[in-house]
């Protein structure tokens, strides 16, 4: 299979190849981005937490 390719034909498809790899640059640019998507994961989890909390509280407050 690889041996009835020409040498100008395997560098092309292995240049084509790395054209469609990812660089440091991409990989440091999607870990700050996927950091910052956990964070505010985490925060709106937090909130709706809290409010989620003060409400049952309210609503106990009310009972009595």
């Amino acid at each position: 299979m690889m041996a009835s390719q020409s040498m100008e034909e395997r560098m092309a498809s292995v240049e084509c190849a790395m054209s469609r790899l990812a660089t440091k640059a991409d990989v440091k640019a999607l870990e700050v981005r996927l950091t910052r998507l956990i964070y505010l994961v985490v925060m709106s989890i937090l909130i709706s937490a809290i409010g989620a909390i003060v409400s049952i509280v309210l609503s106990l407050a009310r009972l009595f």
